[in-house]
């Protein structure tokens, strides 16, 4: 019987054929061409990164020797590499050292390495190749294989094509008859295979089983005795590992018993380790009692020296007297610094410095802080300036205390290592949201300098830059770190410029909270300073600009002189233009002519002498406010000047330059704090020490307060009951009865002892004595040794205010 295969089997062989085999071919050249991609990419990834270890390895000693002339050879020579296309070299701090770019428009492959030199970092090197060699590979190998795919394609199509009509077609017709007989159940039926192929191997196969079901019956039959024999050796091996399971639990079980002990022991070594725990927080406890009782017993001897020794320098003294007292206190200062350095190092350690959030005014505070260096600076023959940029908002809310402690630490370095020049401190703006500021503040001085290697060492505690510096000027090498510690509460951070031989500029930042402008309203309310003419008159520029601020931000008109003889020109050129100025600000060491004879000079000359005279003085000596009153002039003022001490001496030389005859008295910062206390102030002191009392009376009455002192809290108690005091400065420790009993006792029982404002005065300056006091019912907190300044602040704050 003849059989023949339908055409349309062939087509779908061809085709099924055709697809299978571009399949495996597109397969092989995708193969092939990410085999070769990653290759490249290999090549070019372990260039690089064998390129960037070269160079950090090499580059280590010139960065290290800061041989920059040797380290840009170094990286010359490998920027020419082929394929290298950006070199980049920077030092620890991010600083540039070398960089080479080559504009390619290409993905770059870039690796960057730091680099060490014993164990230290020293900066960084980045090199980036350009793949182009790698695109230019992709591209010949796809063109390549989409040739290669394409001829082997038609030439498979063409092959296929030929042997399917001449190999296939037959052998299938016989095949597809034979299965229809085999399916019939006749299987003594053989196919004869023509030729060999992979048709006649299909024949063969079929033959044999047609053979293989001749035998399936005696196959199976042999499978079912087997099975049978291997269904009894699984079982026999299920046995045993029951046998063996039931061992397993046993161990386990002993595991869990050695466990119950081992917990046990872990118990009894957690009480052990609880107990030393307790230990530990008690002999932390020990330290800081002892810290605190340290801090009690120096500081209550040290408020009668540092007190009676700020009285004995408003005396009439000879200049070895003066100098004398002027010794004690600058030693009693030191001695006090090392005191709260080592107290704030110890909170530190402990984490227990905290920072405190008032309302204050920056420019004030700016202004108190550089007050207390004027005369070290004066005696030194340096300059001191302070600028305050226009831009920063001057109400502001955080904590005055550390924020001064900072700047203090700073300037006093600044005037210890500075031997000539200028000292400038100036607070800028940073950036502001609607609620807060971030305010730079730095302190330069043209002092002595600071080699780069040293500078890493200046913000680690117990350290300077090297100990002959500790030798010459002193200190404990803990003012640094304690200021980093505070300016990172503070929510900024501090860092230093220096070049050895060319001075220092010391910097911090620090987040300030804004608050509502209501002091400079109350203040704009008492008199109006717009379109008033004002003349400053001062050498040096940041003085002048400083004051320029000041009368400008009440809508003052302000020109500025450099010397005597344009100060004279501009008086004169105003008056001719019936536009005069309304007051002048002399510095006492104005170039040209001194402020003592621009002064006669103003006030003998027709046209100008009616302008109202303020003499700035940076040191005062006793006798001279009375012969510049001699002169002509209103108002005899030291600097730096506090805002609210020019403000008020405006108020006072113009409202008296309104009324027909002008009051004689020379306005001073002493007649300013008398006209703020018209009203006498009473003050309780409750100290059971003594000389303590002596110096806070002497201090308080010298403010102008009528002052009484007890001996004990109960004492107080009944001395509030009996007179209505406007402040009590009350001891918390003392006999009988302590500061914070006879508080709330008054606090409890104000409707016997009335309202009073009472203010803690302490040794303590321990974590938590500020708050105790607050708790108690205090309103207010002083550590002693006490300044006259300082209580001035709280009479001002707690009395006069109110």
């Amino acid at each position: 019987m003849k059989f023949s295969l339908k055409r349309t089997t062939a087509r779908d062989l061809t085709l099924a054929l055709t697809l299978t085999i571009t399949v495996v071919v597109i397969s092989i050249g995708l193969l092939n061409y990410v085999f070769s991609i990653n290759e490249a990419k290999e090549e070019l990834e372990n260039k690089a990164n064998d390129t960037v270890d070269k160079l950090a390895d090499i580059l280590a000693v010139p960065l290290w020797s800061i041989e920059f002339d040797h380290l840009e050879q170094i990286a010359q020579v490998y920027s020419e590499r082929d394929e290298l296309v950006a070199l980049r070299v920077v030092d620890e701090e991010g600083l540039l050292l070398y960089e080479k770019l080559v504009f390619d428009d290409g993905k770059l492959l870039t690796r960057k390495r730091d680099i060490f030199y014993d164990n230290q970092r020293l900066g960084s090197v980045q090199v980036s190749f350009t793949q182009k060699r790698l695109r230019e590979i992709q591209n010949n190998i796809i063109r390549t294989s989409s040739f290669i795919i394409f001829f082997v394609i038609l030439a498979v199509i063409v092959v296929i094509q030929t042997l399917l009509q001449r190999y296939l077609n037959q052998p299938l017709t016989n095949l597809a008859e034979f299965t229809s007989v085999i399916a019939g159940g006749n299987y003594g039926h053989r196919l004869t295979p023509v030729m060999q192929t992979d048709i006649s191997e299909i024949m063969h196969g079929i033959n044999a089983m047609a053979d293989a079901i001749q035998s399936r019956d005696a196959r199976l039959q042999k499978a079912r005795e087997e099975l049978l024999i291997k269904v009894e050796e699984r079982t026999s091996e299920l046995t045993s590992s029951n046998k063996m399971l039931q061992k397993e639990i046993s161990e386990r079980k002993r595991a869990e018993l050695d466990l119950e002990e081992s917990n046990k022991f872990l118990q009894d070594a957690l009480k052990v380790a609880r107990e030393l725990e307790l230990q530990a927080q008690a002999a932390n406890q020990a330290k800081s009692d002892f810290l605190a009782n340290m801090s009690h017993e120096i500081r209550t001897p040290m408020n009668g020296i540092i007190g009676f020794s700020d009285l004995l320098a408003d005396e009439t003294l000879s200049a070895e007297q003066a100098d004398y007292v002027e010794t004690i206190r600058n030693s009693a200062s030191g001695l006090l610094t090392i005191i709260n350095d080592i107290l704030d190092f110890s909170k530190i350690e402990s984490g227990k410095l905290e920072l405190e959030y008032i309302d204050f005014d920056l420019r004030t505070t700016m202004a108190e802080m550089v007050d207390l260096f004027t005369f070290k600076a004066e005696r030194k023959g340096l300059s001191l300036t302070c600028f305050l940029d226009p831009k920063v908002e001057v109400l502001v809310n955080g904590d005055p205390g550390r924020l001064k402690q900072v700047l203090i630490n700073l300037t006093n370095n600044a005037l210890k290592f500075t031997k000539y020049g200028e000292v400038a401190i100036r607070v800028e703006l940073q950036h502001e949201t609607d609620t807060e500021l971030c305010v730079r503040f730095s302190v330069k001085d043209s002092g002595i300098g600071i080699a780069a290697k040293s500078q890493e060492k200046l913000f680690q505690p117990f350290s300077q830059v090297d100990t002959s510096t500790t030798r010459k000027f002193g200190g404990t090498g803990l003012g640094l770190s304690i200021s980093r510690q505070i300016t990172e509460m503070m929510g900024g951070e501090i860092g230093v410029e220096s070049e050895e031989g060319k001075g220092s500029t010391f910097w911090f930042t620090a987040l300030l909270r804004k608050q509502p402008e209501e002091w400079w309203t109350q203040q704009s309310e008492s008199i109006d300073l717009r379109g008033k003419r004002m003349l400053v008159i001062d050498k040096n520029q940041n003085n002048r600009a400083m004051l320029r601020q000041q009368l400008q931000s009440w809508d003052c008109i302000v020109a500025e002189a450099a010397d005597a003889n344009e100060a004279l020109r501009l008086l004169r050129w105003q008056a001719e233009d019936n536009a005069p100025f309304t007051a002048a600000f002399v510095d006492l060491q104005v170039p040209g002519l001194d402020g003592e004879t621009l002064g006669k000079t103003i006030k003998s000359d027709i046209a100008i002498k009616d302008t109202v005279l303020v003499l700035l003085t940076s040191l005062g000596w006793r006798g001279d406010a009375k012969e510049m009153s001699k002169i002509g002039f209103d108002a005899y003022l030291t600097k730096p000047l506090m805002q609210s001490q020019l403000y008020d001496c405006l108020v006072s030389i113009l409202n008296d330059a309104t009324t027909d005859e002008r009051r004689r008295q020379l306005v001073t910062r002493h007649t300013l704090a008398d006209d703020r206390r018209r009203r006498k102030v009473k003050v309780l002191v409750a100290e059971d020490n003594v000389v303590n009392q002596k110096v806070a009376t002497k201090m308080l009455e010298k403010l102008g307060c009528d002052v009484d002192c007890v001996g004990d809290g109960q004492e107080a108690v009944e001395a509030v009951t009996a007179v209505p005091y406007d402040l009590v400065l009350m001891d918390c420790q003392m006999p009988k009865m302590d500061g914070f009993e006879a508080t709330r006792f008054i606090r409890t029982n104000e409707d016997q002892c009335g309202k009073v404002a009472i203010v803690a005065l302490t040794a303590n300056a321990m974590k938590g004595d500020r708050e105790k006091c607050i708790g108690a019912g205090m309103d207010d907190y002083l550590t002693k040794p006490v300044r006259p300044v300082d209580l001035e602040e709280v009479v001002q704050k707690w009395v006069v205010n109110k």
